[in-house]
């Protein structure tokens, strides 16, 4: 019999998948500004996605958790930079170079 992978998870309700994206936020100086949706369970990915929303409860981005190791995946998080300009309603940099109008 084959065990699930539920049971390997670390993180197994709502509450610690929004403890653990507190804790994340709470050290990027943006917990009081935020606020978050529902947190879901990737199963085909074992993460956890943790919607993070704006005063007006816009989606703004979202904090992405390893379900077996409870770790915050930084590189599928939205950056703290990127939280900010849209709090701030800041113009986002697409990054490529702009052709230039004479």
């Amino acid at each position: 019999m084959r065990k699930s992978k539920k049971g390997l998870y670390r993180i197994n309700t709502v509450d610690e998948a929004k403890l653990i994206a507190t804790d994340y936020l709470t050290k990027l100086d943006l917990i009081t500004v935020i606020n978050f949706g529902l947190p879901e369970i990737d199963d085909r990915f074992d993460i956890w996605r943790v919607p993070i929303l704006d005063i007006q409860n816009n989606k703004i981005g979202e904090v992405v958790i390893d379900a077996i190791t409870t770790l915050v995946d930084t590189e599928k998080t939205t950056k703290k930079e990127l939280l900010e300009n849209r709090l701030l309603g800041r113009k986002e940099s697409r990054g490529g170079n702009k052709k230039k109008e004479d």
